[in-house]
């Protein structure tokens, strides 16, 4: 049976796991805003230009950035997720087994299978990364519709 230090010791290890996830899922949204705006800051005369090239294909290219980071986003969101569903696992079955002591990576290999977060892409359109993503996306498609309308 492993001691209350070693418990202590892997717990530690999952919640640092946790909070660089967590972080990690901070910085993407901060660098998906700052990148949009700057987009949209340095670019608004060419975006409002009417039947203008640049400003139809520098709206265009908003979208690259916003998916990638939206993904990015629901990634570490997974696998915060993850390493949550370990963490509880831990907390009711360690203090009674040793198996995989200290192995982070043991799902299909516990006695009791832990159940996995949803998909990436599922978590993509989940009700907490939905709306933060999606008004840079209609603005961007708001910007489009203005720019094949003139």
């Amino acid at each position: 049976m492993p001691t209350q230090e070693q418990i202590h010791k892997e717990l530690d290890l999952l919640q640092d796991a946790i909070k660089r996830m967590a972080d990690n899922a901070f910085k993407v949204k901060g660098w998906a805003i700052g990148i949009f705006m700057a987009v949209i800051v340095l670019g608004k005369d060419a975006l409002l230009l009417e039947k203008s090239i640049v400003g139809l294909l520098l709206s265009l290219s908003l979208l690259v950035p916003v998916f990638c980071f939206w993904y990015l986003d629901a990634f570490f969101l997974q696998k915060e997720r993850k390493f949550r569903r370990i963490y509880e696992w831990l907390i009711q079955h360690r203090p009674t087994m040793d198996q995989y002591l200290y192995d982070l990576k043991t799902l299909d290999r516990q006695p009791e299978k832990i159940t996995d977060p949803p998909s990436t892409l599922r978590i993509m359109f989940s009700h907490t990364l939905l709306p933060f993503y999606l008004i840079p996306v209609v603005l961007t498609a708001a910007i489009l519709f203005y720019q094949l309308s003139c």
